[in-house]
Parts: structure tokens; sequence; C-alpha cells
């Protein structure tokens, strides 16, 4: 069951042949939510994704935590 409700954005920018992302962090703004995590292969990856966008590409938006949508939603 774990997973099932993931949206896959495709490889992280690494270039390493097998690499995940291991753990992730966010850094919310007002208007955007950046993203920091790190791969099984040792690399930082950073995102930052416009609030409405990232919301609108989830499964089941009633998962959101309230404090994390847009004033707009």
């Amino acid at each position: 069951m774990r997973g099932k409700s993931w949206i896959d954005d495709g490889p992280v920018p690494t270039g390493a042949k097998g690499d995940w992302l291991d753990h992730v962090i966010t850094i919310e703004q007002e208007d955007s939510v950046i993203a920091i995590g790190g791969t099984c292969k040792g690399f930082i990856a950073r995102a930052a994704f416009a609030r409405a966008d990232l919301f609108a590409k989830t499964s089941d938006p009633g998962k959101i935590r309230s404090s994390l949508r847009s004033k707009e939603t």
C-alpha cells in the first residue's frame, strides 16, 4: 500500500542511475513550497513549486493540510 497515492515526477536531476529521493524537507512560502531533499546516492536536490501547481497534482486534495493550501483554494 505504501506509495499508492504518490505521483512520480520522473527521475531526480542527479544523473546517477537508480537514484531516488531518500528524504525531503519543505520550506513554505506564501505562494510556493520549496522542497530540499537528499538522495540515496548522496546528492542534494532542490525544487520550487507554485502552490496552485503543486496542489493541482495531488491525487487526493483532501489529504493536504489546510495550512498548506493557497488562499485561493
